[in-house]
């Protein structure tokens, strides 16, 4: 262990030394974070390291000024940031007002099934999209909804939505996503009422739809 000097301060230290401050050179903190209890640890470069730090740095900011075609960067990265933001609120408008329309063509596409409306078709919607969909037909009675979905790199996605009259009468969301999700080569779960499977077979959401409704025909 050796003690080391600076000022007022002495230190004892075991770690790796120099023969004086001098030859660290150029000297940056890079982080700071708690290790433990009462214990911080300071993370830093110096010397040629920081050198090529700063030259990296300085490089990522003129290819940065180049892509931008702006010297005022922070202020035109800000503006770019609002601007995406402004433009994703209108793409999610757009896409719940497409959901709205495609509530009002999906209830005209109903088909009567043993006295049940069933509903089946497919939609380029992502998941989340497909559930808000499949809730929006909650307050409805007597219907049973599947969807099916392409969620790209060739995977597919199931919903099926069953109204709270159907679940009653005893029908299972679960039971039917888990039946009809083989078609896909998948699998899934949910409630009663509500329930997805996702997979990897595209091809078989068609399958599924006609196997969901052949379940209906046999009730």
């Amino acid at each position: 262990v050796r003690m080391i000097e600076f000022g007022e301060s002495k230190e004892l230290c075991g770690g790796t030394h120099v023969n004086f401050t001098g030859e660290i050179g150029l000297f940056k903190i890079l982080s700071e974070v708690s290790v433990s209890s009462g214990i911080r640890r300071i993370e830093a470069i110096t010397g040629l390291a920081l050198l090529n730090h700063i030259n990296s740095s300085e490089e990522t900011l003129r290819e940065l000024v180049s892509l931008i075609k702006s010297k005022d960067v922070v202020n035109t990265v800000h503006q770019l940031i609002i601007n995406n933001k402004n433009l994703a609120r209108q793409v999610s408008s757009l896409r719940r007002d497409s959901i709205v329309s495609l509530r009002e063509s999906l209830l005209d596409l109903a088909v009567d099934v043993n006295g049940v409306r069933f509903l089946a078709k497919e939609v380029d919607l992502v998941a989340n999209e497909m559930k808000d969909l499949a809730f929006s037909f909650r307050k409805e009675e007597n219907i049973f909804l599947v969807l099916g979905s392409k969620a790209g790199d060739d995977k597919a996605i199931l919903t099926v939505m069953i109204t709270d009259d159907l679940v009653d009468r005893g029908f299972s969301a679960i039971e039917i996503v888990n039946s009809i999700s083989k078609y896909i080569d998948g699998g899934g779960g949910g409630q009663p009422f509500f329930a997805t499977a996702g997979g990897k077979d595209t091809k078989g959401l068609q399958k599924a739809f006609t196997k969901a409704r052949d379940f209906l025909k046999n009730i």
